[in-house]
């Protein structure tokens, strides 16, 4: 059976698409109160609150006629940020030569986070340059990486 992510994704995947945007990824998470279920949108030219909402509008419409959640929930579309979330193996490959900074699910030389840059990633692993030397990280140890943003570089 499909995790209600899945399902979600199956669902708005053509929608998103079709409005122009890349569908990034698709989180239910309860934060407290309702669950609250996290869209993220992306496209070449940025994403803006317009977008957002335009988008959110759109899916919660087809998320009423489908219905995958039971009960309440919160629907939030947002853009991954510029200190954005790599999700995918596909992130590592396309932000290469980008900074960036990630957490491990085991130690690897004795410590789980690190910071440096994307040297390459292929066949499931990751080449970090970090200070001053490499490490290699094996896709599955990954347990959350994001870029970090350079505020001296022209977008």
């Amino acid at each position: 059976m499909a995790s209600v992510e899945a399902r979600i994704r199956d669902i708005i995947q053509a929608q998103v698409e079709e409005d122009g945007y890349e569908l990034l990824q698709v989180e239910m998470r309860s934060e407290g109160g309702a669950p609250i279920l996290r869209i993220y949108i992306d496209s070449p030219e940025g994403i803006g609150i317009e977008d957002c909402v335009a988008s959110s509008r759109k899916i919660a419409v087809l998320l009423d006629v489908e219905n995958p959640v039971e009960g309440k929930y919160t629907l939030e579309v947002s853009s991954p940020g510029i200190e954005r979330p790599l999700f995918s193996a596909n992130d590592f490959v396309r932000f290469q030569g980008k900074e960036i900074r990630l957490s491990t699910k085991n130690k690897i030389d004795n410590r789980r986070k690190f910071q440096g840059h994307i040297e390459s990633f292929d066949d499931g692993i990751l080449a970090l340059s970090c200070e001053g030397r490499q490490i290699k990280i094996a896709y599955d140890e990954i347990k959350k990486a994001n870029l970090v943003y350079d505020f001296g570089e022209k977008n």
